[in-house]
């Protein structure tokens, strides 16, 4: 497959989705248990996005879920969070976290922090996610 040059995709991808993508551009089955998702579609032009979301961790002292347009970080030890809206902001600079005019916002991204780190199996994952 010829890649079209220049190709430059704003999507969300994990470093280990490029496993699954030079293995589906050369012909070979992933290999087993890697969670990698192929970027072939979007580099073929038949998908725009990558994934919804990214769920980052580091440690036992920060979570993240990463949307398109949203990042939530969550600091477990120190009970911080940081809200950013990434479709104006992405350089991270304005936390909105602490903005009444985000507040659902936030709640919504912290419920999806929540369940993202339920379905992971994260041990930080604080508690059942609400319906």
């Amino acid at each position: 497959m010829r890649i079209p040059t220049p190709l430059v995709a704003l999507i969300l991808a994990y470093l280990f989705d490029l496993t699954a993508t030079v293995g589906d551009l050369a012909g070979v089955p992933p290999p087993a248990g890697n969670e990698g998702q192929s970027l072939v579609p979007v580099v073929r032009g038949e998908e725009a996005t990558g994934r919804e979301r990214l769920l980052l961790a580091y440690r036992d002292v920060q979570r993240a879920l990463v949307t398109p347009e949203w990042k939530l970080i969550d600091y477990p030890k120190s009970g911080r969070r940081q809200l950013f809206h990434l479709a104006t902001d992405r350089d991270e600079l304005k936390d909105l976290a602490g903005d009444p005019a985000f507040a659902d916002r936030r709640r919504s991204m912290e419920q999806a922090l929540k369940t993202a780190e339920q379905e992971a199996g994260d041990p930080l994952a604080s508690g059942p996610a609400a319906p």
